[in-house]
C-alpha cells in the first residue's frame, strides 16, 4: 500500500492496509457508462465532502487483490485530486481551473457521475 500513491499521500486511509495487497487498475467504468482512466477529469457527488458536487482529477484507481470486488474488475478505491473552477479566464472565456493538492478517497458506486473532457 505504501507503493501506491493512495497510501503515499493519505497513508491512513485504509485501515489495516499492511495485511492486504493492492493493485492499480487503468480505467473505471463510471455509473453512467462512461470508462475514464487516471489522468482524466470527472464530476463527483461525495457525501464526505457535505454532498457538494465538484470537479476532480483521477489520479489512482485502486483494487484490493483477492476480494469479489477484483475478479469482477470493480475498483475498491478512487484516489481523487480536487479541482478549484472559478471565474472564466477573460482572454480564453472558459472556466479557469487549477489543482488544489487536497486529496480524497472515494468508492465508485455513490461518488463519481461524470466523465469531463476539455
Amino acid at each position: 500500500f505504501t507503493q501506491l500513491c493512495t497510501g503515499q499521500l493519505l497513508p491512513n486511509s485504509i485501515p489495516c492496509s499492511s495485511q492486504k495487497l493492492f493493485k492499480t487498475s487503468c480505467s473505471v467504468v463510471l455509473l453512467n457508462g462512461d470508462t475514464c482512466t487516471p489522468n482524466q477529469f470527472v464530476i463527483v457527488w461525495s457525501p464526505q465532502v457535505m454532498g457538494k458536487t465538484f470537479l476532480a482529477h483521477i489520479e489512482e484507481i485502486v483494487q484490493v487483490k483477492g476480494l469479489v470486488s477484483d475478479m469482477a474488475s470493480i475498483p475498491d478505491m478512487i484516489l481523487l485530486e480536487h479541482i478549484l473552477v472559478s471565474n472564466s479566464a477573460s482572454i480564453y472565456c472558459m472556466p479557469h481551473i487549477r489543482t488544489t493538492n487536497s486529496w480524497l478517497v472515494v468508492g465508485l458506486r455513490v461518488c463519481l457521475i461524470d466523465y469531463v473532457t476539455f
